[in-house]
């Protein structure tokens, strides 16, 4: 039965190309051979990935610590990291904060 509803499918699609065969043709030729040409594009980048070795040379400290005079921007740099790390703001920074990378860096 299932083999014969496929059947029946494939013949209704290629009498609807017979009956109206514009339907079925492409538009614009030169936008989809962009398309085409695009979509291979992705594809053989996908297979060219070069690796490059992103290790640090030393591994990065466990404690930082921001010194600095008074309006040069420490809570500002405080806050963009936070909110880059962890996608959440911080309203006040006061005392210590840790600031989880990593399930094994802190």
């Amino acid at each position: 039965k299932k083999r014969k509803l496929q059947d029946d499918e494939s013949a209704t699609t290629d009498d609807a190309r017979k009956r109206n065969p514009k339907a079925f043709s492409f538009q614009a030729v030169n936008k989809t051979s962009r398309i085409v040409h695009r979509a291979l594009d992705k594809q053989t980048r996908k297979h060219h990935v070069p690796e490059v070795d992103r290790t640090p040379l030393e591994p990065p400290p466990s404690l930082v610590a921001v010194v600095g005079p008074p309006k040069c921007g420490k809570t500002t740099l405080i806050r963009s990291l936070v909110k880059h790390y962890t996608k959440q703001n911080v309203n006040q920074v006061k005392g210590p904060l840790t600031v989880v990378t990593g399930k094994n860096r802190r």
